[in-house]
């Protein structure tokens, strides 16, 4: 055993990034709670018209999260879990699937070509370059936006807020489910002001209990699942081309996948670099470009096996907050969702209502970084808030990073501070002015 111990320190680098064993597998099982609602959501995003088979679209879910996550882990050494992005699985649902009116296949053969550009990119080093040439306060901002974000889906998604009246308000917290949610954050912050490690998962656990006592959660009526492949290389051999007519909608819902994943990664990436002191002066660690690249081959893998575009999970910051600094943590996560492939029935109790306070937790942890912004300078402040303000509101991470690197270029352009401003930071801008014109303008007339 000791031996074990020793070879994984040295091969991940544990004790060189202060951690160690325990609290690296500490952090592994907490973002593993942390992300298990996946698990249910995919699948039924995916499947919102009903004909799909929800059990294929588990165990697709299940499978490439374990192998992206063991990737990042071995090959990128990174402490970022990944899955199935929620918010693409919506897109791939709702607009390719729904109004684009592509089939499951058309829309995995999208996500598989999404996934293609993604990894060209990568290997050519651009991406690296972009993300590299990304000012300190708009990676701040970056981070603290996707803490509000992630926190404000949480609150939504538990119902503690809703727009039943139009208007964000406090939901009907006499549903119990809704008051098990908040029970969650009440728990888990407790938890978190006696300073206990495990506040997160301590509140995970809990509210899990509670629920299945006043009724919410209903116990497992069984304890294995046998995984369905159904949907394992279905992209090959169900794929059937479309019209003509139907090019250029395809063209733009690649494109709009590639845009997505590549920036929401990005700004996960970043975010989780900079809390987890990966993120060096000039620019990314070589463990973060390599976990770009696995990221890109995970969306690749994803869509052979049959589920939307996989992508870095925020939800890792949990195990950042609890200690864990290297790639030991995504491999612990991986081995427990191989696991979960098998045990669906069990795990399944863990609903949204006992994942809200971990959401919550990471939204506050992730702000504390806006206090080193330069509020003082007008373009980095309105910047910095844009990317906040529309990252939340808009439910979305790669439209606050646009819309920040819009405003920041134009407002340095028009203060007379041109020679401030890199190539990067102008291409990221152009690039996504293409974006919002080709997926806000011309996706909804088509």
């Amino acid at each position: 055993m000791a031996d074990i111990v020793a070879a994984l320190d040295r091969y991940f680098g544990i004790t060189e990034k202060g951690s160690n064993i325990r609290t690296e597998v500490k952090g592994g099982v907490i973002i593993f709670l942390a992300m298990l609602y996946i698990l249910v959501s995919n699948p039924a995003i995916i499947n919102t018209s009903g004909t799909l088979n929800t059990d294929a679209l588990f165990t697709a879910t299940a499978l490439s999260t374990v192998i992206a996550c063991i990737a990042s882990g071995l090959l990128a050494k990174f402490p970022v879990a990944m899955a199935p992005g929620m918010g693409i699985n919506a897109f791939v649902s709702f607009t390719i699937m729904g109004a684009m009116g592509f089939t499951w296949a058309q829309a995995l053969m999208a996500v598989l070509i999404s996934g293609i550009l993604f990894l060209i990119v990568s290997l050519t080093g651009l991406r690296s370059k972009m993300l590299d040439a990304i000012p300190v306060s708009f990676r701040l901002a970056i981070t603290a936006g996707i803490g509000l974000f992630i926190a404000t889906v949480g609150l939504i998604d538990a119902g503690v807020i809703n727009f039943a009246t139009g208007t964000p308000a406090f939901g009907p917290l006499g549903d119990l489910e809704i008051a098990l949610g908040l029970f969650c954050i009440i728990v888990t912050f407790i938890l978190y002001f006696r300073k206990w490690w495990g506040a997160v998962i301590g509140g995970i656990l809990l509210t899990a209990v509670v629920g299945m006592i006043i009724g919410v959660i209903e116990l497992p009526k069984e304890v294995l699942s046998t995984p369905n492949f159904e949907y394992f290389a279905y992209v090959f051999t169900d794929f059937e081309m479309f019209e003509n007519a139907m090019i250029p909608s395809f063209i733009i819902a690649v494109f709009a996948l590639f845009m997505v994943d590549m920036f929401d990664s990005a700004g996960t990436l970043l975010s989780i670099g900079e809390r987890a002191g990966m993120v060096k002066e000039g620019g990314f660690s070589k463990e973060a470009g390599k976990a770009l690249m696995v990221d890109s081959g995970a969306t690749i893998t994803g869509a052979v096996l049959g589920t939307s575009t996989v992508t870095s999970f925020i939800e890792s910051q949990t195990g950042i907050e609890a200690g864990g600094r290297t790639g030991l943590m995504p491999v612990i996560v991986g081995l427990l969702f191989l696991l979960a492939m098998f045990f669906f029935p069990i795990f399944e109790v863990i609903t949204f209502p006992c994942i809200v306070g971990a959401l919550v937790f990471v939204g506050v942890c992730m702000l504390a970084s806006v206090k080193d912004i330069d509020w003082k300078d007008p373009v980095i402040a309105t910047t910095a808030f844009l990317v906040i303000a529309i990252m939340t509101l808009s439910y979305s991470i790669s439209n606050g990073i646009g819309f920040g690197a819009i405003a920041y270029v134009i407002g340095m352009l028009v203060t007379g501070r041109r020679e401030q401003l890199n190539k990067g930071m102008i291409f990221i801008a152009l690039i996504f002015a293409v974006y919002f014109v080709a997926y806000y303008a011309v996706i909804p007339i088509l």
